[in-house]
């Protein structure tokens, strides 16, 4: 399970987190995460690759890559329930 990877969670742990997760695809170029909207999920990275960048001046600036295993979410919109930039 990708939960192990980083951290071994108890069995109840990681039964309660298997009945509220859903599996989602998304094609390349799929966007998760938009500016100016406040977000709620949270994306584990099954496969593929994820890049985090913001607009700066009219031009894409890449401040973050994930990859399999990793976490992929709003700081802002997840915790302080904020709009994301």
């Amino acid at each position: 399970m990708i939960f192990d990877r980083t951290q071994q969670l108890p069995d109840h742990s990681k039964e309660l987190i298997k009945k509220n997760i859903e599996i989602v695809k998304y094609p390349k170029g799929h966007i998760l995460l938009k500016e100016g909207k406040i977000e709620h999920d949270l994306y584990f990275i099954r496969k593929g690759i994820v890049r985090a960048y913001s607009n700066h001046d009219g031009n894409d600036v890449t401040f973050w890559f994930g990859q399999e295993g990793d976490l992929a979410l709003s700081i802002k919109g997840y915790v302080n329930n904020e709009k994301g930039y």
